[in-house]
């Protein structure tokens, strides 16, 4: 019986005239190396790989970036898990409801977020191709969001954001760590 090698990704597969680079590996300097986790295929000069992209669910924490605001709901674009497809299964987008938006009353939406704003919001359904999102607990909201005028990263200054740069003052619906873990690079 053949024992299977079990490839991780950056581990070295063959030189580039065996081995051919697919979807699951790369090229470097005419050396083939594994990109994913996988099983060495001699026969195919390759690897195999059986993965899945990620199933979302109700319960799951996502973040995305506020696409459209409209008065009863915004849109975000959920930002994809490190998968080997880089997303999640089918689900490109969320929608939050006004009602959804905070355990504070909030007249609209656009009182609570801003085209561009990065949100955490928790997964309460899949509908189709769309996850219904809430931000109405503390740790979900905004996480890091720009003036409307100028774009500048806004700084929390109580309950409110401000400018540094225009001395704004904006009102979104914070998460309780707003910027409180440091530079986000998303």
């Amino acid at each position: 019986m053949e024992e299977k090698k079990v490839l991780l990704p950056g581990d070295h597969v063959g030189p580039g005239e065996v081995y051919a680079e697919g979807a699951s590996t790369y090229t470097e300097k005419d050396e083939v190396y594994a990109s994913t986790l996988g099983v060495l295929d001699e026969q195919a000069r390759g690897i195999k790989t059986r993965f899945r992209k990620i199933q979302l669910e109700r319960g799951n924490v996502v973040y995305g970036i506020v696409m459209s605001v409209f008065e009863n709901f915004a849109i975000l674009g959920i930002l994809p898990e490190k998968s080997p497809e880089g997303k999640y299964a089918g689900i490109p987008d969320g929608k939050i409801l006004v009602k959804f938006a905070s355990k504070e009353y909030t007249r609209s939406m656009r009182d609570a977020f801003k085209v561009g704003d990065l949100v955490r919001a928790k997964v309460t359904d899949v509908d189709g191709d769309t996850a219904l999102l809430t931000t109405a607990y503390p740790e979900y909201g905004v996480i890091k969001a720009f003036c409307s005028r100028d774009k500048t990263p806004l700084v929390k200054q109580g309950r409110d954001l401000a400018c540094p740069l225009c001395k704004g003052i904006e009102r979104r619906k914070l998460a309780n760590d707003y910027r409180a873990f440091g530079k986000i690079n998303l």
